[in-house]
């Protein structure tokens, strides 16, 4: 099987992330260390994940994204992300279905005669 090379960049944002929980590392961390955008850093890790198929997950409770070393966090790290799809279902069901024509027929908005700065 041959090996793929990976850029500078995704090879420096790769060392970057931990291996298992022990230590937590954000996008932010990441961010600030190699003076990529949110954005850009959110990019690498995607191509990380599909293009060479790395493990990449986040706990969003202990804060940080790792490659998992056992099943079990395998499972904590995949939870945020099953919510998210969940969520995003949802969504896209009330989207699907929302009458485009008179969805605000049923809503009273409210103003603030002034906003104070």
């Amino acid at each position: 099987m041959n090996k793929k090379e990976l850029s500078v960049i995704e090879s420096s944002v790769l060392s970057m992330i931990p291996r298992g929980t022990g230590k937590k590392v954000t996008l932010n961390d990441i961010c600030q260390l190699t003076s990529l955008n949110l954005r850009e850093v959110q990019s690498v890790i995607s191509s990380l994940v599909f293009k060479y198929k790395i493990p990449i997950v986040a706990n969003r409770g202990l804060g940080g994204i790792f490659i998992p070393l056992t099943n079990e966090q395998r499972s904590q790290g995949l939870n945020g992300i099953k919510n998210q799809v969940i969520d995003l279902n949802k969504r896209i069901e009330i989207v699907e279905s929302a009458d485009l024509i008179d969805w605000n027929k049923n809503i009273n908005l409210s103003y603030q005669e002034r906003l104070e700065v």
